[in-house]
């Protein structure tokens, strides 16, 4: 069922259709969009709305070294958005978002380069995609896309007699903090991408955010065990 946004609403300003015009996100507020085409009360080039977030806190690695540890071992494995050396020592951060809507749409989750973290499109319209738990280091861009869902229906194609076209407007929130001890840190959906499993942090925690999502970890054990 559809949940109530989070704290205040900021209203969408276009153009905002692509990452280099993404609108900045609040801390601590929603945002009211619309999906309306330029030709239907809508103002920019399209259907696609991108937001931007940048990840702050004040949470602390375990002992000041696991960070520094997960870092060391994301560039070592390509993984995109805690690639800098920058982040070492910096906190966790957790990210939760909801996006309701009357109509079906998806939300997709980039990083700080525009590549595609998450997909979310579970729920049909009149419901909320809900992302339950997103890690990623204090200082880091995140973008947020809202776009319509592939599976809604393409105007011109009613399935009866009488066409109900859903309101295009959504409301998007995004909260963020210190993430807890172990969590994971997506992209881990292959082997060559897997959280590493820190000293000190045996117990181990993560979210499937899609029906196909996976999340892998990695143990490295001293030589000899």
């Amino acid at each position: 069922p559809g949940a109530a946004p989070v704290g205040p609403l900021n209203d969408e300003h276009e153009p905002d259709d692509d990452r280099e015009h993404a609108q900045p996100l609040e801390v601590g507020k929603g945002v009211r969009g619309s999906l309306a085409p330029p030709t239907q009360e809508g103002a920019g080039k399209g259907d696609d709305d991108w937001y931007s977030l940048l990840a702050q806190g004040d949470g602390a690695a375990p002992d000041g070294s696991a960070s520094s540890q997960r870092i060391d071992s994301a560039q070592q494995r390509g993984a995109p958005f805690i690639d800098s050396a920058q982040q070492r020592g910096a906190p966790f951060i957790e990210l939760r978002a909801q996006l309701l809507s009357a109509t079906d749409v998806q939300l997709e989750i980039m990083d700080g380069e525009g590549r595609r973290l998450l997909t979310l499109d579970e729920r049909p319209g009149g419901d909320t995609e809900v992302l339950s738990g997103l890690t990623v280091a204090a200082g880091q861009t995140v973008y947020f896309r809202v776009r319509p869902s592939p599976r809604r229906p393409k105007p011109g194609r009613p399935a009866g007699p009488v066409v109900v076209v859903p309101d295009p407007a959504y409301t998007l929130t995004v909260t963020q903090a210190a993430a807890p001890p172990g969590s994971e840190a997506e992209p881990n959906d292959t082997p060559a991408l897997a959280t590493p499993v820190i000293a000190g942090e045996p117990v181990l925690s993560g979210v499937l955010h899609a029906k196909k999502d996976e999340d892998w970890f990695a143990l490295t054990l001293p030589e000899g065990q």
